[in-house]
């Protein structure tokens, strides 16, 4: 036994081993990162190892190594795998190969395991390695595209002599500016100098890339560039090395911009001064001054080495300047001097302001000086007005915050002569800096027009000065957010002590849109500007009056009173012209004071009686105060619109969008709401709906109210179609709703329940629909409410097609559907009106006829597009306990499923979910129409005496019946994703009873009543009553036996024989 348990173990442990090593391996080789083409001879071997199995890791031996293109394995080598499912490990081979600079070299690294079933494990690879060139490495153009490249993006300009690379960041940040290898001499000092541009924040930073080791040498943190800036770093080599530039934009991933790199030098590190720019004056245009300016200059040290004691000097017409710098600038850093010497301006000149810097030790001379432009002027004399009609006006521009996007001025605009900033920059702080003005002593006033743009806030501040520098701009006039795309009047109150030189600056900050300047005055002047003309009332429903305001301020330097005002009302028919009486001109004796408003109602109040109508309207300010007329009249920025209360029968499938957002009434509880929303699938019709999304909060409830409805005493037909999101089927995803109806668009006015869901899904293609009845009983104004509950931040609700008509009884029998008439259509209804549900269409057939014929076409299969919603018939009004007999002719079509039917329904309600099917016809093979009658059962009789001798309601009698016609194929059009082509059609329509002559019991027993030969009789007193309930005949017994001649009558009656009713057809 003993050997036996033995050799079974063995067998076992064999078949183990043999499973194991016929287990598929699926490993290879995925990347290789050395050798490659770079700056080092000599390379190690290193790669990656993939395992490419979805399911299990790899444990076991393999061998690996490396071949050259002659197939001589150069080093092989047995490791232990261990890989992760769909996994990587890094492999390196204890070789390091010799690859000569200029020479082309081409490898095969492989991997070797048992099993393995991937078709190439293996991964061959070529490169050339490039050629060196010698420091130093000084640029010029000719260098572009030999000893220092491009790469990624980054391609060579000649103008501007620089690499450029443009798109979004993510185009951008793949590449950057390089040399081809350079032979350094060991540990010897090398400065890198190159110049960089870029419209987006970034960071620049040089690499030196020595094949196996990357050094960072430099990094800098560089905002937007308005021009290109020049950057220096220094490092010493130990070998030959890759001089890497890469600049690194800042945004989101498809924000775009433009990155420039180049003039790259690498040169041995000498002492190297620059003067790199003039701080101060920083206006183009100073004005004569007997104290003249202050002079400031920023020195760089673009070396290594610290250098001591320059020399820095500036020169303006005959005055020149030369100052000694006690002090030491440090490697790489700069120095922002001060000249004790101020600029001299006595006297109006145009000239170059000219700086420079200069010491022994400088090995560079250049890059020493700067110049600027100066103009000297006169200052402008008090009043001052400007309109910008001779362009800048001596007005400064200063660029803050450094992004080339600046104030500009321009003649050709059909505004005229404006100044302006445009509406292309990322973010803003720039100035717009006037002239001197010469002020008085006391009160005068800054008065000036401006214009915004559509598309964002654009922050607009007017400062003053004593200087014409952003420094000495303290006292803040005006400080708005700007986004009207018409003419605003600005204005401030400006009180001296003392007369003297002011500077008056236009600062926009804040995102960018665009701002227009124009007709600056500084002056004395009086002047009134009319703020806004408003309705007290907001726009509604059966609005009648509405009062008017309108505000008015003193941009003058006096107080005013007795002001006269007035205000027209308008409307589409009715525009506003100069030549309109006015509605009401009313005085204002209120005194206002300088910088203050007054805001005025108006006695008269505006008639907005008009039902559908949109009234708008215009203020003016009557008395002349001042010169400035252009701020005397004003259009209101609201108007108001008078809202018809709806007619019945009220339809409301929120197609227009924009109105039913405004007439509906939303209340919101936290981040959820209901909104009318532009959801094709949610919408049972068209591409709009009323919507519901968001979780409510616990224990409160979001309602969406309905416009007014004016409704009477009496019975009333309500429908609307809901669903939930399309292919939503996770419980977390289900809505809680009710509908209801009531008195205000309140939620405790919401007194009769329509329809309450709690958790629903409706995620297929088709809606469900809620169909009602409701007796109002008492006339006034109804609002339907739709209050949402839903606990679920997933999903939403959407309602549709809602519908209110008054109760109405449908078509008697007989009754022929004529598909000829002009309104062969009105009152049927076709399910579903979607893009994505095959429609039933009326469309002219070959022998002349029209038939409705719903087609699915092999795109709906393609696009898993639903089958055809119901064709229901107009409604009908039929007598309960009778069989209708309905004939018509039909054709069906369908080869790819030949079981599929034409089925018929019925129903009381005009609702797929409360059909009934009652007949199923098959294909018709040829295509041709076949004639079928479908004999409809008799609605059940209530069985209920009636409570009058004199009346009988024939509300009991009869009953609406509704016909309807779809095929069998499924609802979800997934279903049916490549089949379930066919047509259908139907013509001929037509319903009648069963039996046209005879008594249909309302109770069991007909009380021995008998109809021969145009006469009723009966063994009890008989009434005839017409539906309406009136007594149209009646007959006593005699000797136990009554008769009544009724050949005269002619279509259904309720005869009633002594306490028994029967329903009668006499013709």
């Amino acid at each position: 036994m003993r050997q036996t348990l033995h050799r079974m173990c063995v067998s076992l442990l064999s078949l183990a081993l043999f499973g194991e090593a016929a287990m598929a391996q699926k490993v290879a080789v995925t990347s290789v990162s050395f050798p490659k083409a770079q700056a080092s001879t000599s390379q190690p071997v290193k790669f990656q190892v993939h395992n490419y199995d979805f399911a299990n890791p790899y444990e076991g031996k393999a061998t690996v190594g490396i071949k050259d293109a002659d197939g001589t394995v150069l080093c092989q080598q047995e490791i232990d795998l261990n890989i992760p499912k769909m996994g990587n490990q890094d492999v390196q081979l204890p070789i390091r190969l010799t690859t000569d600079y200029g020479k082309s070299y081409a490898y095969t690294v492989f991997v070797d395991v048992d099993g393995n079933q991937t078709a190439q494990p293996n991964m061959d690879i070529k490169f050339t390695m490039p050629t060196t060139v010698s420091a130093p490495l000084t640029w010029s153009a000719d260098l572009a595209g030999k000893s220092v490249l491009g790469y990624g993006k980054f391609k060579y300009f000649s103008d501007p002599d620089m690499f450029v690379a443009q798109g979004r960041v993510s185009v951008v940040n793949k590449g950057g500016v390089e040399t081809l290898p350079i032979t350094f001499e060991k540990d010897k000092q090398m400065t890198v100098s190159f110049s960089h541009y870029s419209d987006l924040a970034s960071t620049v930073t040089v690499v030196a890339d020595y094949g196996e080791r990357q050094e960072t040498v430099y990094s800098e943190e560089c905002g937007i560039s308005t021009k290109l800036t020049s950057h220096y770093c220094s490092f010493k080599a130990d070998s030959t090395a890759i001089i890497r530039l890469v600049a690194t934009a800042k945004g989101s991933f498809n924000t775009y911009g433009q990155m420039q790199l180049g003039q790259l030098s690498v040169t041995e590190s000498k002492p190297d001064l620059s003067m790199d720019e003039i701080l101060s004056p920083a206006a183009s245009s100073l004005c004569t001054s007997a104290d003249g300016y202050e002079v400031k200059v920023r020195v760089k040290n673009n070396s290594p080495f610290d250098i001591a004691n320059p020399t820095l000097a500036f020169s303006f017409s005959d005055q020149e300047v030369s100052e000694q710098y006690e002090g030491t600038i440090k490697a790489f850093e700069s120095l922002d001097y001060t000249f004790k010497t101020r600029l001299q301006t006595a006297d109006a000149w145009l000239g170059q302001l000219k700086a420079t810097v200069t010491s022994a030790d400088d090995s560079n001379a250049d890059n020493n000086s700067v110049s600027s432009s100066i103009r000297v002027y006169a200052p402008m004399t008090f009043p001052y007005t400007t309109g910008f009609d001779a362009g800048n006006d001596l007005w400064t521009v200063y660029d803050g915050n450094n992004d080339g996007v600046i104030w500009g001025f321009d003649s050709s605009s059909s505004l005229g002569n404006i100044a302006y900033f445009p509406a292309d920059a990322l973010a803003s702080n720039d100035w717009l800096i006037s002239p001197a003005i010469s002020m008085p002593k006391g009160r005068s006033r800054l008065s000036f027009y401006y214009s915004g743009g559509t598309r964002l806030t654009q922050h607009l501040r007017v400062l003053m000065g004593t200087e014409p520098s952003v420094d000495k701009m303290t006292e803040v006039l005006f400080d708005e957010n700007v986004k009207n795309n018409g003419w605003l009047n600005g204005y401030h109150v400006i009180d001296l002590d003392e007369a003297g030189l002011r500077y008056f600056a236009f600062q926009t900050t804040g995102k960018s849109d665009q701002i227009i300047i124009d007709n600056i005055k500084i002056d004395q002047a009086e002047d009134l500007c009319i703020g806004s003309v408003d309705f007290k009332e907001k726009s509604g429903f059966a609005k009648t009056t509405s009062k008017v305001s309108l505000s008015y301020i003193n941009h003058g330097v006096t107080p005013q009173k007795n002001i006269t005002l007035r205000y027209w009302l308008n409307t589409a028919d009715d525009p506003y012209a100069p030549t309109k009486t006015p509605y009401a001109e009313e005085t204002v004796a209120d005194e206002v004071q300088p910088g203050e408003t007054v805001t005025y109602t108006f006695e008269k109040e505006a008639d907005v009686s008009k039902g559908g109508e949109t009234y708008a309207l215009v203020g003016s300010i009557v008395t002349k105060v001042g010169e400035d007329q252009q701020n005397d009249l004003i259009a209101g920025t609201t108007s108001l619109e008078n809202w018809a209360v709806p007619s019945l029968p009220y339809t409301q499938g929120f197609e227009e969008s924009t109105t039913a957002q405004k007439q509906w009434t939303f209340t919101q509880e936290g981040t959820s709401k209901w909104l009318v929303g532009n959801n094709t699938a949610g919408a049972y019709q068209g591409s709009k709906s009323l919507c519901h999304t968001g979780k409510v909060a616990e224990g409160k409830e979001d309602w969406a109210f309905s416009e007014p409805l004016q409704l009477e005493k009496g019975t009333y037909d309500i429908a609307f179609f809901y669903r939930t999101t399309k292919n939503y089927k996770l419980a977390t995803q289900a809505q809680t709703f009710r509908a209801m109806l009531g008195t205000a668009p309140e939620a405790d006015k919401m007194t009769t329940q329509l329809l309450k869901e709690e958790d629903l899904l409706v995620s297929g293609q088709w809606s469900k629909k809620y169909s009602g009845t409701v007796t109002v009983d008492e006339a006034g104004t109804y609002y339907l409410g739709f209050g949402n509950t839903t606990a679920n931040a997933q999903g939403m609700t959407f309602i549709d097609n809602i519908s209110v008509s008054a109760h109405a009884d449908g078509q008697t029998l007989p009754y022929a559907l004529n598909l000829d008439a002009d309104n062969a259509e009105e009152g049927m209804e076709k399910y579903y009106p979607s893009s994505t549900v095959c429609q039933w269409k009326l469309t002219d057939q070959e022998d002349g006829s029209k038939a409705e014929v719903v087609e699915r076409t092999q795109m709906f299969s393609d696009l898993s597009y639903s089958s055809d919603g119901y064709l229901v018939l107009p409604k009908l009004q039929v007598e309960k306990g009778k069989e209708i007999k309905l004939t018509f002719d039909y054709s069906l079509v369908s080869e790819l499923t030949p079981d599929l039917t034409l089925d018929v329904f019925d129903g009381t309600v005009s609702n797929p979910a409360a059909f009934t099917k009652q007949a199923s016809l098959p294909v018709v093979a040829d295509g041709s129409f076949a004639t079928t009658t479908v004999t409809l059962p008799a609605v059940a009789v209530q069985a209920e005496a009636a409570s009058s001798a004199d009346v009988v309601s024939s509300a009991d009698a009869t009953t609406n019946l509704f016909v309807a016609f779809r095929t069998s194929a499924p609802e979800d059009g997934a279903a049916m994703k490549n089949g379930y082509i066919y047509t259908a059609k139907i013509k001929n329509v037509s319903l009648t009873y069963a039996d046209a002559t005879g008594i249909s019991d309302i109770n069991t027993d007909n009380a021995g009543v008998a109809l021969v030969g145009g006469h009723v009789s009966g063994n009890a007193p008989i009434a005839v009553y017409d539906l309406a309930g009136r007594k149209v005949a009646e007959a006593m017994t005699t000797n136990g036996k009554a008769s009544l001649n009724v050949s005269q009558l002619n279509g259904v009656y309720v005869v009633k024989v002594g306490d028994k009713v029967v329903k009668m057809i006499f013709k």
